[in-house]
């Protein structure tokens, strides 16, 4: 009865094309966190292209994530996966960020009972980790956390970081139970 498509399928042609020339929802006022279903694409959502880090820089950020986080791996550096892995990592450093600060703030305090110097482990790793986890919390564009979480000075295995941040609770629990 009328002419041209039905507003379904121009939403599904246009959701197609978005994946398939890697396009990033955004609205006037700034980007869209994940890619909108198929009926909450409106007028007002544009498509646009969007810087993405380099191969290594994905990659590095990838594994971290996957390592320290438990995001899931990406296997293809896209808009989609760049934004998918963002997501995930800043949802779990705000998730850990309190923990993470508490522990540092512990360790700080107790420093010298517990024979802790400036170039100890554990407590590099907290204030490298605390700084960290702040800095992803706070950076909205998925491109810049990436970059961040890539550039982060972690030399150690993702694997301690994780158990710290996953422990960070309950050691700064036990430290601020202890009587000294």
């Amino acid at each position: 009865e009328r002419p041209g498509m039905p507003a379904s399928v121009q939403d599904l042609v246009i959701a197609c094309y978005a994946i398939q020339a890697d396009r990033a929802w955004g609205r006037p006022a700034g980007p869209v966190m994940a890619p909108p279903e198929l009926a909450a694409i409106r007028p007002e959502l544009v498509l646009r292209s969007q810087d993405l880090p380099s191969q290594e820089e994905f990659d590095r950020a990838s594994r971290r994530a996957e390592g320290i986080f438990g995001v899931a791996r990406q296997p293809v550096r896209s808009n989609r996966a760049s934004n998918a892995i963002a997501r995930g990592v800043r949802q779990r450093a705000g998730d850990l960020l309190t923990a993470a600060e508490a522990l540092t703030e512990a360790l700080e305090m107790h420093a010298r009972t517990l024979g802790l110097d400036d170039s100890a482990p554990r407590l590099a790793t907290a204030r490298a980790l605390s700084g960290l986890l702040n800095q992803l919390a706070g950076t909205t564009e998925s491109t810049a956390l990436i970059r961040a979480l890539a550039a982060a000075g972690l030399p150690r295995e993702n694997a301690i970081y994780r158990a710290h941040l996953d422990s960070a609770r309950t050691v700064t629990t036990g430290i601020n139970a202890t009587r000294w």
